[in-house]
């Protein structure tokens, strides 16, 4: 079968069918990366909650879940999302990490940037 060429093509995903084909296809949450805040083990849509409290349940010793949106213990535990200079693309296959981190302006606002694009002090790190 010969594929059409220059057909433009929509898809249009929720966040509950992205965690589906996740859990289905056994992708660990370690390689989830989170577009708000660059940080790795959640979804954008769980940042502002995800690990910011501790898990009463299993302080009483009845929670067991490996996917558990509570912290387990202090180290798991993690800031409340807070606005920050930092933007996540993907490139030749690759999650990059473009701003400079700073929690007093937002990516869109940094004065450090030459482009809209790009945010000089920390332009092309990995994520």
């Amino acid at each position: 079968m010969k594929l059409p060429v220059g057909k433009e093509v929509h898809i249009s995903v929720s966040a509950n069918s992205i965690k589906t084909f996740f859990n289905q296809n056994s992708i660990q949450r370690e390689a989830i990366t989170c577009f708000r805040c660059a940080q790795q083990g959640h979804w954008k849509s769980e940042c502002m909650l995800y690990k910011t409290r501790m898990c009463w349940h299993k302080r009483l010793g009845k929670c067991n879940e490996a996917d558990c949106p509570f912290a387990h213990s202090e180290e798991e535990l993690r800031t409340p999302w807070k606005a920050k200079c930092v933007r996540v693309i993907k490139k030749d296959g690759k999650l990059l990490k473009l701003g400079c981190g700073s929690s007093l302006h937002t990516f869109r606002q940094c004065p450090f940037s030459i482009e809209k694009s790009l945010c000089l002090p920390c332009t092309g790190l990995n994520v």
